[in-house]
């Protein structure tokens, strides 16, 4: 067996790029500016509201109000 320190150094975990966090987030590719820092784009993708949960969202809202009316 591997030592605890050995087993973590030796893990295989690697940091994921923008292009993947913006996809894993699901916009479309090049919605981010492929020409900013790699830390705003991470920035930008998380604290973005994705597409599909936007939508969602705004569904909801249009039946909430129109059972209200």
């Amino acid at each position: 067996p591997l030592a605890p320190d050995e087993a973590i150094n030796n893990c295989g975990l690697r940091m994921l790029q923008p292009p993947e966090a913006e996809a894993g987030m699901d916009f479309p590719p090049g919605y981010i500016p492929s020409d900013l820092p790699k830390r705003t784009r991470f920035k930008l993708a998380g604290n973005g509201v994705t597409p599909p949960v936007m939508q969602w969202f705004c569904g909801r809202l249009l039946q909430a109000l129109e059972a209200a009316a």
